[in-house]
């Protein structure tokens, strides 16, 4: 029986979701030392937030494939309260709750 490892890593911002860089900017290797572990998805350089690294490669694919329709929540802070037209992409197929908090626009995604 394989045992496998899943860690729970809080990414900054300014950080690749990869190991490697050619542009040698930060990668999850300046972080994470647990070998043969990978990403269960990626989060973009300029955010920041939870990130799933597994060597369960079926685990990693529960997780990334939509057809398992797995729950994902996504947060962004906007200075202002964006127009209509300008949330307009978000809106494609998926199910969209905004919630406008204190200058926080809130955006969970629900992928079917």
């Amino acid at each position: 029986m394989t045992r496998h490892r899943t860690l729970a890593f809080n990414k900054p911002y300014g950080v690749l979701s990869c190991f490697t860089d050619a542009e040698g900017r930060p990668t999850l290797a300046d972080f994470i030392r647990v070998p043969d572990v990978y990403g269960a998805g990626r989060l973009d350089y300029d955010s920041e937030g939870l990130l799933l690294l597994t060597s369960d490669g079926e685990l990693a694919h529960r997780i990334t494939d939509p057809r398992h329709k797995f729950l994902k929540v996504y947060a962004a802070q906007v200075e202002h309260v964006p127009k209509e037209e300008s949330l307009a992409w978000y809106l494609r197929p998926a199910s969209l709750a905004i919630v406008v908090l204190l200058g926080t626009l809130l955006l969970n995604f629900i992928f079917w």
